[in-house]
């Protein structure tokens, strides 16, 4: 159940693209927090480089999916999945 009585689609559209950001926002804070935990078992060798560049790159590309920088979903392409999943088109 959603905690917002959805009216119309531009809402939903409107409710769902700050969900996006607040993921975006947890995203980011656990990286925050949790990269110099690795600093510091690692030390600054190339697994903690490694692992931090790559999570980072991850957090950059989702950065871009959150705020619509760059649009990753295809417009259509989930429908068109279930129904392919399904066998017949969604009602």
């Amino acid at each position: 159940m959603s905690e917002f009585p959805i009216v119309d689609a531009a809402e939903a559209e409107a409710i769902q693209y700050v969900k996006g950001q607040k993921e975006f926002y947890q995203h980011l804070a656990i990286y925050l927090l949790v990269t110099p935990v690795f600093a510091l078992l690692w030390g600054a060798d190339q697994r903690f480089f490694g692992t931090a560049v790559g999570w980072g790159i991850g957090v950059v590309v989702h950065a871009l999916q959150a705020f619509e920088w760059v649009r990753f979903n295809v417009e259509g392409w989930e429908k068109r999945q279930v129904e392919k999943r399904l066998g017949r088109p969604l009602s």
